[in-house]
């Protein structure tokens, strides 16, 4: 009875040790999982920021090259009125005026 006894505690041992080690072998699987799951979230979250940049970025070029439109459109107005100015165009006579 005795051994019998002893066999059993040793079972029992046996049985709480692989318990053990499967809880802690199930942690380390969840630690993984959530690794793997920050990564990936940190790496969408790095693509999110890099694809808004990129939008950013192209909105300002867009901004700038309007701008730039204007200014070019801007620079020809000012240097028409100044050629008009120094060359008027001779005033054309009313079409009443004007002989068949």
């Amino acid at each position: 009875a005795a051994m019998h006894i002893q066999t059993c505690m040793r079972a029992s041992a046996q049985k709480k040790r692989y318990m053990r080690m499967q809880r802690s072998a199930e942690r380390l699987q969840a630690c993984v999982r959530m690794y793997d799951a920050t990564r990936s979230l940190a790496v969408t979250r790095r693509n999110a920021v890099f694809l808004q940049s990129c939008v950013r970025l192209h909105h300002a070029r867009k901004e700038y090259a309007a701008k730039m439109r204007a200014s070019v459109l801007l620079q020809t107005l000012i240097r028409l009125s100044v050629a008009r100015a120094k060359h008027p165009r001779p005033p054309v006579p009313p079409r009443s005026l004007v002989p068949p």
